[in-house]
């Protein structure tokens, strides 16, 4: 094994860790996303928010790298199954405290 690949390794675990953290993410929060948006669509908006704290590796998340793109990827990926696209989806996330981030999502339909 090289420092390369130990380097590599690491990397691809936390990002396949962090992909599906975000799919999860997307999974539980379904019911609480659902409401947001059949509350704006019943107001007749075309855009809806949804937040939700996520515990997943708050340090990498807040950088908004490489750890930010795979969680996005994850709730992307969850969400596609809900047949939402990914032009209809904007992120975004704060930082709580040492252990959880708020990710904020803006659908526009």
């Amino acid at each position: 094994m090289s420092l390369r690949t130990s380097f590599t390794g690491a990397l691809d675990t936390a990002i396949n860790a962090a992909i599906v953290a975000g799919a999860a993410w997307g999974l539980t929060n379904t019911a609480d996303i659902g409401t947001a948006l059949t509350t704006a669509a019943g107001l007749g908006k075309v855009t809806a928010t949804y937040s939700a704290s996520a515990a997943h590796n708050p340090a990498g998340i807040i950088l908004q790298g490489t750890i930010w793109n795979a969680f996005q990827s994850g709730i992307y990926e969850y969400l596609i199954s809900e047949d939402i696209m990914y032009s209809e989806l904007a992120y975004s996330v704060a930082a709580v405290d040492a252990t959880t981030n708020t990710v904020t999502i803006t659908f526009t339909f």
